[in-house]
């Protein structure tokens, strides 16, 4: 397992020969990525709050990605690219959680999936590049889109919650941990695997203070157990991630990331009979539809 993680050098994503497994990688992270919501609303059930469950089963991921990796992580200096992609990364997961737990999935998983319109302006800031009319259709569907999904214009329309927030973020710190992730190839997985475990838990504990400290659980055999499993499920989700990411192409990586839509879709339906509406309909295709077509636009040394 150690070898198989091992960074993948400073090659350019996509040049190795069978992209079976970067493929594979990418499909399993979405899928287990797509459906992690619910074991943590079962902990919320269980009187473990969302901000202490991502903390505990993330420090828990951490520890296990040294255990794992040994003497690899020896070497791990903290860098400032290092640093960024561990806090973009557990920004994003914090993120994604509390807003699935205190939100409908769909609408988070959906404003999760604007990262493409925040990567589009993450280039034109730090790379200089300008919006070309391919761009700037991306940019007006992705805000289309959301505008449907949270303006509220109708009476019986949901209003803009909480999880919208949460969502939202997690989206803009997904766009800059991909970009970050794709760049610094001289970094390792594993490295850059234990700076966004323990980011996602730094990021929890920022927030307690902003959300009022929530008490501190008693934990059960239960909800300990269920825990562990999701630690080892988010380190799991974490490697296969950006083994996918540093082996293909940007475009291929985005487009079957996107597949994280359907999974999240799928499981909110069978496991919280969450349904969308008209408006989460109609706004998720346009933001559905931005992401595909941003595939088409690669930033400079991200190909």
């Amino acid at each position: 397992m150690t070898q198989f993680f091992q960074s993948s050098s400073p090659q350019a994503p996509g040049s190795q020969r069978s992209p079976v497994l970067p493929v594979v990688a990418l499909v399993m992270s979405a899928a287990l990525w797509g459906t992690s919501w619910y074991p943590f609303r079962v902990l919320d059930g269980e009187g473990v709050d969302g901000l202490w469950a991502v903390t505990i089963t993330e420090v828990i991921a951490a520890v296990l990605c040294l255990l794992i990796f040994g003497k690899k992580m020896l070497g791990l200096r903290w860098s400032r690219p290092l640093i960024a992609i561990g806090l973009l990364g557990g920004a994003c997961n914090t993120g994604y959680v509390i807003g699935a737990i205190e939100g409908e999935v769909m609408r988070v998983t959906l404003l999760l999936y604007l990262a493409p319109l925040w990567t589009l302006f993450l280039a034109r800031w730090m790379l200089g590049e300008t919006l070309n009319h391919l761009g700037i259709m991306v940019v007006a569907l992705s805000l289309t889109g959301a505008m449907v999904m949270l303006w509220p214009f109708a009476e019986d329309g949901v209003a803009f919650s909480t999880g919208d927030l949460w969502g939202l973020m997690a989206g803009m710190a997904y766009a800059g941990y991909n970009v970050l992730v794709r760049r610094h190839l001289e970094l390792s997985v594993p490295h850059k695997t234990f700076s966004a475990t323990l980011g996602s838990a730094v990021v929890a504990v920022a927030a307690m203070p902003v959300l009022g400290w929530p008490a501190l659980p008693a934990v059960s055999a239960y909800s300990g157990a269920i825990m562990l499993g999701l630690g080892l499920i988010l380190l799991w989700i974490a490697l296969m991630m950006q083994y996918g990411l540093e082996r293909l192409p940007a475009t291929r990586s985005s487009v079957i990331m996107v597949s994280e839509l359907l999974f999240a879709a799928l499981s909110a339906w069978w496991l919280a009979q969450e349904v969308p509406g008209l408006r989460e309909g109609v706004g998720g295709m346009l933001i559905l539809v931005a992401s595909l077509r941003s595939t088409r636009i690669a930033p400079k040394g991200i190909h």
